[in-house]
């Protein structure tokens, strides 16, 4: 009995010991991450939400380096334990013990393709990860994209993962600078805080000159201005006290600046911010366009203020009433009622919409890559000339349905992923539609996935990637991977209903004989019409 109450005690006392990155601290802030220090609300964020904790004693240990064993816990504790069985009698890593801390966590994040062993088979759970590790796991884990090209200084295009920093730097989780420092180790407060910025879009950082927040100058004398993040840059100029700089970015504990019209870099430990991060103005709201007629087919029919049975009913309308339907919510058709908008079942209309299904609706096609950005590569084939042929013919599509289709790219040309939601935004548009091929290091991965962000129209945007990838995967034969909730830049930054279509694998023979066949564009744009006007009902 004394050997087994001892047995207990050390496995509570381990557990006690390791659990640091997978269990929630009580409520409070962490004395090492004090206000105004990098990190701060993103760490913050992530311990209030039961993701990361603390070493105990209220402390962080913001610079402490981070095994893969503690990231593994850390992404799982973030994305959720999902419904995969875990094996609990059989490990994937010889090095790993199935009654290991992270064992769980570890065999979870291999099943989702974040993790993956060494060339010898063992995962080494104990071994610190380097800041481009870091990028790549928060990459994988959130599908980030942005193009081959980084614009750090040491990050050159034959680097290993350029393709996953530079996803960071488009999206906003890593603040630019003259460097990354991709083999040195990551700490806890980088992993933490890329990691809170790809799961909250309020975190995200601002790379294209926006002013994240004005600062005045805490010093006794001068501040030096340098020309990079590091004391070992040359001195550009000085600032004096109480003086007042607009920042532009962070990179580590270093500000970005401008002085004298140039990038400049002061330490975060001598300026006070002095104002909240300038907010985006809230965005116009967007005009309703009907998009079919029905007909009331029962003798009286309820008009509710929402789009369920349990909403107030406001109204009747009698057999034969005509409607304009402006969209569709389930089993729900939105109309106009007494100058209002309103809710009846659709099971009681028989829909007027005509041949020209779509006329007049704003819609954007987006050609995923181009240029200097060829996207992924496989089995002979390139994602920017795919991309580009399905979309053209899509348009052609569009147009015979009387639709306005506009296209962010009809040649191989680079364009920026800002630009792309600007064109959209700035042309008001009803639908974003980007087009983009898959690929995966495992040859067998392999199907169709369609992404929607939940930022604007997430209901509008949902329902859009279900029908799309519906019709894809029923046309083409592909393999259902599902509608998906992503948080890709060209879909969080559009403020209309929009998706990413995923078409299929150029890295698995099977899809990518699917694309190399002569009527491989015109299947794929058929069928996301047809899934357009599933959407609408038509």
């Amino acid at each position: 009995m004394g050997k087994k109450w001892m047995i207990a005690t050390i496995t509570i006392l381990f557990t006690l010991l390791t659990i640091g990155v997978d269990t929630v601290s009580a409520q409070g802030k962490f004395s090492d991450v004090p206000n105004g220090s990098w990190g701060h609300s993103e760490i913050h964020y992530l311990k209030d939400k039961g993701i990361v904790n603390g070493k105990g004693n209220g402390l962080f240990g913001p610079n402490d380096k981070l095994t893969r064993a503690q990231a593994a816990t850390i992404i799982v504790n973030a994305i959720g334990k999902g419904t995969m069985k875990i094996n609990q009698n059989s490990s994937t890593y010889p090095d790993v013990r199935t009654n290991f801390w992270a064992y769980s966590s570890i065999e979870r994040a291999t099943q989702l393709g974040i993790f993956q062993g060494g060339q010898n088979g063992l995962f080494h759970p104990n071994d610190y990860i380097s800041r481009a590790q870091m990028a790549t796991i928060i990459a994988r884990t959130f599908k980030l994209t942005g193009g081959s090209v980084s614009r750090f200084s040491d990050v050159g295009n034959q680097f290993w993962n350029t393709a996953d920093i530079a996803a960071l730097e488009m999206n906003g989780i890593v603040e630019l600078g003259d460097r990354f420092r991709p083999n040195e180790y990551g700490s806890r407060a980088e992993f933490t805080t890329y990691l809170a910025r790809a799961l909250e879009p309020q975190f995200r950082v601002s790379n294209d000159g926006t002013v994240l927040f004005k600062g005045t100058v805490n010093v006794a004398t001068t501040l030096n201005v340098r020309s990079a993040p590091n004391t070992n840059s040359s001195i550009i100029g000085t600032l004096v006290k109480g003086e007042t700089v607009d920042v532009y970015g962070m990179d580590g504990e270093w500000l970005r600046i401008k002085y004298n019209g140039n990038a400049g870099y002061v330490h975060q430990s001598y300026i006070k911010q002095v104002k909240e991060p300038i907010k985006s103005p809230t965005p116009p709201t967007p005009i309703e366009k009907v998009i079919a007629q029905g007909k009331v087919t029962s003798a009286t029919l309820n008009v509710r203020r929402g789009p369920s049975v349990n909403t107030e009913k406001i109204g009747q309308l009698s057999e034969g009433t005509i409607v304009e339907i402006y969209t569709y919510e389930n089993d729900w058709a939105k109309i106009k009622y007494n100058g209002e908008f309103a809710y009846v079942s659709k099971n009681y209309l028989t829909s007027s919409a005509g041949s020209n299904s779509l006329k007049d609706l704003k819609i954007v096609v987006d050609p995923g890559h181009g240029g200097k950005d060829p996207g992924t590569a496989g089995n002979g084939l390139h994602e920017k000339d795919i991309t580009l042929g399905v979309s053209l013919e899509l348009e052609r599509l569009l147009k015979d349905a009387g639709a306005k289709p506009m296209m962010t790219r009809r040649d191989d040309q680079f364009i920026e992923l800002n630009d792309r939601a600007k064109f959209a935004n700035d042309a008001q548009a009803d639908l974003f539609i980007s087009i983009h091929v898959n690929s995966s290091t495992a040859t067998s991965a392999n199907g169709t996935e369609t992404w929607w962000n939940s930022t604007h129209a997430s209901k509008e945007s949902e329902a859009l990637a279900k029908s799309i990838n519906h019709r894809l995967v029923q046309e083409l034969g592909m393999t259902d991977r599902g509608g998906k909730a992503g948080n890709f830049l060209v879909i969080r930054a559009t403020k209309m209903t929009g998706v990413l279509v995923e078409l299929g694998f150029l890295t698995n023979s099977n899809d990518a004989q699917k694309m190399k066949a002569a009527d491989y564009n015109q299947k794929v744009a058929k069928s996301i019409l047809k899934g357009i006007e599933d959407y609408y009902h038509l």
